[in-house]
Parts: C-alpha cells; structure tokens; sequence
C-alpha cells in the first residue's frame, strides 16, 4: 500500500510541476493598459489564433509604450495586445 501511496504521490508531482514552469505571471503596470487603450490606430488581421504567449509575426507593426520601454504593443483582430519586445510575445490582451 505505501509503494502504491509513494507512486501515486511521485505520478502526481510530475504532472504538476510542468505546467507551473510555464504558469509566469507578468504584471502590467496600470498606466501601460489605460495609454494602450487610448491610442488611436487600425487593426491588423492576422490568421493566427490571438492568445498570451503567442508570437506576433513580424509582419505586425508594433509601437513602443512611452516610459515603459519593456513593453510595445498592436492592435490585431481588432485587439490590443501588449508585446514583450525582444521575442514578440504576446504578454497581455484587452
């Protein structure tokens, strides 16, 4: 009975683990949402699913958040996602 406890315990933990490697939390400050959102500009449509962690290709034309330099950001499909600039990836969407 214990070995099956102990396998149990073991199958368990390595279920979980994995998935809170990628579970990263970026917290935006509250000023980066509230300029994002009121910046005027013409959404891109891209084929791809919309979704955080998703790179944006770089067809898509993206614009750099004053005095938050760590950030940039598009509007696509009619979205406004915010973008960590040196790998394109999709960190926030509003």
């Amino acid at each position: 009975m214990r070995k099956i406890l102990i396998l149990s315990a073991s199958f368990a933990a390595l279920s979980v683990v994995p998935s809170l490697a990628f579970a990263e939390v970026i917290k935006i400050e509250p000023e980066v949402k509230t300029w994002v959102m009121e910046q005027p500009g013409e959404s891109i449509v891209i084929d791809e699913d919309l979704a955080v962690g998703a790179v944006l290709p770089k067809t898509v034309k993206v614009i750099e958040v004053p005095k938050f330099k760590k950030y940039r950001f598009a509007i696509v499909n009619n979205k406004r996602v915010i973008i960590e600039p040196r790998t394109r990836k999709v960190i926030a969407i509003y």
